[in-house]
């Protein structure tokens, strides 16, 4: 996680897949509790987006191979 005087100026937030468990615990105090479970099944390039009181769960979208 960022530094807490910079995290508080934020208007915008992405979080991403965490491992640790201060990392989870202050995403929670942010995102919410009920978000822990989806913050921790999160795959590579997936994350949660945070606007205000808006959030969003982004999936990773399917890539074709074009070779």
């Amino acid at each position: 996680m960022v530094d807490t005087s910079f995290r508080g100026n934020l208007s915008d937030m992405y979080v991403f897949r965490q491992s640790e468990p201060i990392d989870i615990g202050k995403s929670c105090e942010i995102l919410g509790r009920e978000y822990r479970q989806t913050l921790q099944e999160l795959a590579d390039f997936e994350y949660i987006y945070k606007s205000g009181n808006r959030i969003k769960i982004v999936k990773r979208k399917k890539i074709k191979n074009l070779i």
